[in-house]
C-alpha cells in the first residue's frame, strides 16, 4: 500500500495533478505495470492499494546473465511502449522501480511508481536523461532510462558515476560511458549496441520504445529462461473464451472483478497466452487480426471467430485488452472460489442490500448506459424480484439475490450457456464446431582492472545498498514506495462500507459505443485529465 500525504502538498494544482495521475495509472492494463486494486483517501491521506509484487527489485537478485538481462529489457520495453502509446511516461525508470511478481527464480517484473515523481521535484540521479537534467522532458528519456537499466544488467557497474553528484551530471550530459571490466569481455557486441542505441545524447536520434524493442539482441534466440504455452494451455483457454462468449453480460462483468483482482499465481500461464497473442505489436491489447490469424486452427470460420472476438471485448472497443483476456480465460486455471465471487458480488451491491439491484448497475455503468439495457443485464441473469410497490418503476426492484448469483456457475446453467452460444452464432452447425474445440555467475574485480571500472562497480554496490544516497541523490533510501498490499474493502469515511471505492472495470458496450468507466462513488472526489506527452 502507497500513502500519499497530502498536508505536505501546499498547491492546490498538485493535488489535482496527483488526482489525474492516479486516474490515469487505474486505466491502465499491461501486463507488465501493476495494478492498483483500490483507492481511498483518510485524514488528508491518498491510499493506493496495488496488487503483491512479493519477489524483490532488481538490485535483490544481482548478478545477472545476458539472457536474464534480455527477458527483463524486453519486459520493460514492452511496458514502456506499451505506456508510450497511451501517452503517458513514466518518469523515474530505475532499479527500485522493477520488482518481480514473486520468489520464483524466473519471476516476471512489473514497472511500479511512475508518473508521481514528478508532482513531488524528485528522480534518479544515475538514470535520468541528459535533456532531464536540462530542464527539458519528453518520453524519450524513458528509454535512455532503459538503457542505463541494460548497462546495470549486464555489468553490474553504472554507466555513469563519481563522488559528488556534480560529477555524475556532467558525465550524463556529455555522455561518457564506456565497456571496461572483466563482465564486459562476455557480453556479446548485439547487446553493446543495444545500450549504445539508447544512450544516445540527442533524444531525437535515440530510438524510441517500440524500435527498441525489435533491436537484434532482444529478437536474438537466447537460450529459454522461460517458457511458452504449451498447445494444450492455449486449447484450454480458447475453450474458456468460447464458454464465456455464450454467458450472460452480468457474468461477464463479475468474470472483469475476479480477473482485475486475481494475483499472479492465480492468472498462472495465462499472461503468456496472452502475450503470444499480441505478439506482433506493443499496444498491449489483441487486435482482430492477431484473434484470428490465433483461432485460425480451431475450425470456426471466419464470421463466428469475430462473433468470440466480440464477445471478450466486452467494451466494444475494437480491441482486446489484458484484463478482458483474462476475464475470458480465467476459469481455465480452474473453478472460481466462492470467495473470489463474493467479492465479485460485493462490488455489485453498492448499498450493501444484499442484492444486486439496477440502481446498483447504473451507479457502476455510469448515467449514460441505457436504463433499459441495465434492466435486460438484470433479466437475463435471473429472475426479478417479486416484490413491488404499487405505482412504482418495475426496475426499482427487480434485483439479483446472492444464491441467483451463486448459481451462474453451477453446472446446471450450462443448458442456458448453450442457448447464449446460438443465438450469438446463429446456427446448429456452428454450435457443434464450437462443441468440437471444448474437446478436445558472481564474478569479483581483478586488482588489474582499471581503477574507473572498480569505481563504477563499487558505486553499483553503494546504491544497491542504500549507502550512496546522500551522495548520488538515487539510491534505494530515496524511493518512496511501498509495497505491502491487502485485498480488503476500504472507505473514504466510517459512516459508509463503500464510499470512495474505486476499481478499474471495463464497462460492457452500449449501442455499439465503446466507453471506459471507473467504479466510483458519487461522494467521491472527481478526477480526470490525464499525462499527455
Amino acid at each position: 500500500m502507497k500513502s500519499i500525504h497530502l498536508s505536505r502538498v501546499t498547491d492546490d494544482s498538485f493535488v489535482q495533478e496527483l488526482k489525474n495521475e492516479i486516474a490515469i495509472l487505474k486505466k491502465l492494463d499491461h501486463p507488465h505495470i501493476v495494478r492498483p486494486i483500490e483507492t481511498y483517501q483518510y485524514k488528508n491521506q491518498i491510499f493506493i492499494i496495488m496488487e503483491v509484487c512479493s519477489g524483490g527489485d532488481l538490485y535483490s537478485r544481482d548478478p545477472y546473465t545476458e539472457e536474464e538481462a534480455a527477458r527483463i529489457i524486453s519486459s520493460v520495453l514492452s511496458a514502456v511502449s506499451y505506456l508510450h502509446s497511451n501517452n503517458v511516461a513514466h518518469r523515474d525508470l530505475k532499479y527500485e522501480n522493477i520488482l518481480f511478481v514473486n520468489e520464483s527464480p524466473k519471476a516476471e517484473i512489473k514497472l511500479i511508481d511512475f508518473g508521481l515523481s514528478k508532482i513531488y521535484g524528485v528522480g534518479t540521479i544515475y538514470t535520468m536523461a541528459p535533456e532531464v537534467l536540462k530542464g527539458s522532458y519528453t518520453k524519450q528519456a524513458d528509454v535512455w532510462s532503459v538503457g542505463v537499466i541494460a548497462y546495470m544488467l549486464l555489468s553490474s557497474q553504472m554507466p555513469f558515476y563519481g563522488r559528488k553528484r556534480q560529477h555524475i551530471v556532467e558525465q550524463i550530459l556529455g555522455g561518457k560511458y564506456d565497456f571496461r571490466g572483466r563482465r564486459w569481455r562476455k557480453i556479446g557486441e548485439p547487446a553493446k549496441d543495444f545500450v549504445r542505441d539508447l544512450l544516445v545524447i540527442d533524444p531525437d536520434e535515440r530510438l524510441d520504445a517500440e524500435r527498441a524493442s525489435s533491436c537484434v539482441w532482444l529478437n536474438k534466440r537466447f537460450a529459454a529462461t522461460v517458457r511458452g504455452p504449451r498447445e494444450k494451455e492455449i486449447r484450454s483457454a480458447r475453450k474458456s473464451m468460447t464458454r464465456y462468449a455464450g454467458y450472460t453480460k452480468l457474468k461477464k462483468m463479475a468474470l472483469m472483478v475476479v480477473a482485475h483482482r486475481s494475483t499472479c499465481e492465480e492468472i498462472g500461464i495465462l499472461r503468456k497466452v496472452f502475450q503470444k497473442y499480441a505478439s506482433n505489436n506493443n499496444n498491449g491489447c489483441i487486435s482482430y487480426e492477431e484473434f484470428r490469424d490465433a483461432w485460425k486452427e480451431s475450425g470456426l470460420p471466419p464470421e463466428d471467430t469475430k462473433s468470440v472476438f466480440d464477445a471478450v471485448d466486452l467494451d466494444g472497443s475494437g480491441r482486446i485488452r489484458y484484463t478482458e483476456f483474462l476475464a475470458a480465460t480465467i476459469e481455465a486455471q480452474g473453478a472460481i472460489s466462492e470467495e473470489r465471487l463474493a467479492e465479485a458480488f460485493d462490488r455489485f451491491d453498492t448499498d450493501d442490500s444484499g442484492y444486486i439491484s439496477v440502481d446498483n448497475l447504473a451507479e457502476i455503468l455510469g448515467k449514460d448506459f441505457p436504463r433499459h439495457e441495465i434492466q435486460d443485464i438484470i433479466g437475463d441473469a435471473g429472475e426479478a424480484d417479486d416484490h413491488q410497490i404499487d405505482g412504482e418503476d418495475h426496475s426499482r426492484t427487480s434485483r439479483i439475490s446472492y444464491s441467483a448469483f451463486l448459481a451462474l456457475w453451477e453446472k446446471n446453467n450450462e443448458k442456458e450457456v448453450r442457448a447464449n452460444k446460438l443465438r450469438m452464432l446463429g446456427s446448429q452447425a456452428n454450435l457443434s464446431a464450437l462443441a468440437a474445440v471444448d474437446d478436445d555467475d558472481n564474478d569479483t574485480i581483478e586488482s588489474s582492472e582499471c581503477q574507473e571500472t572498480a569505481i563504477a562497480r563499487a558505486t553499483f554496490l553503494m546504491d544497491k545498498h542504500g549507502t550512496n544516497n546522500n551522495n548520488a541523490g538515487g539510491g534505494r533510501g530515496s524511493s518512496n514506495s511501498g509495497n505491502t498490499n491487502t485485498s480488503t474493502t476500504s472507505s473514504f469515511s466510517n459512516s459508509k462500507k463503500h464510499v470512495g471505492f474505486e476499481d478499474t472495470m471495463i464497462a460492457i458496450s452500449a449501442d455499439n459505443h465503446a466507453e471506459q468507466k471507473i467504479v466510483d462513488d458519487p461522494d467521491d472526489y472527481d478526477i480526470g485529465g490525464g499525462i499527455v506527452i
